[in-house]
């Protein structure tokens, strides 16, 4: 069996990409839809594109962690929290839900709201996510949208989570 350290596990940290938001948790954590064939296309040459057109995967989808704030809980928690928790994730399914967004895999000391010490505990990555304009183009940063309406609180993976 070969070494461990002759192979990296394969991440998203640091690419930057188009995605789309198929499911919303809550206020916090989302699954995104990522086209894995273009994906690939952006970062090898095109000598392997018809090895990449052949895969039998088109898209992927990650339970992924919005960085740089929390919101309340849904589940697990007192009654009080749930309502605010539940507010939150309606407020994130109207924004995003169905929408295709830009997005940006946070790799450590990378991102807008905070810059990234640690990884997600439950290994989801850590996101940064961005409308987009009609020509394509990132617009309205999502992360700091739902800070800006009190649909969350600024946390920074560490300390007390507040919402």
């Amino acid at each position: 069996m070969p070494k461990k350290s002759l192979f990296e596990k394969f991440n998203f940290e640091g690419i930057k990409c188009n995605v789309k938001c198929v499911n919303v948790y809550d206020g916090d954590t989302i699954t995104l839809e990522v086209d894995f064939r273009e994906l690939l296309k952006k970062y090898y040459d095109k000598g392997v594109l018809d090895i990449i057109n052949s895969l039998p995967v088109k898209h992927i989808y990650l339970h992924c962690r919005m960085a740089g704030y929390n919101s309340a809980e849904i589940s697990r928690c007192s009654a009080e929290e749930k309502v605010v928790g539940l507010d939150a994730k309606k407020y994130m399914t109207d924004l995003i839900l169905g929408k295709e967004l830009w997005c940006h895999f946070l790799a450590k000391q990378e991102g807008e709201l905070i810059k990234l010490k640690t990884a997600d505990p439950y290994g989801r990555p850590i996101i940064d996510l961005y409308n987009l304009t009609d020509t394509g183009e990132k617009n309205n940063y999502i992360n700091k949208i739902m800070v800006d309406t009190g649909h969350a609180a600024p946390y920074d993976g560490h300390g007390e989570k507040k919402y």
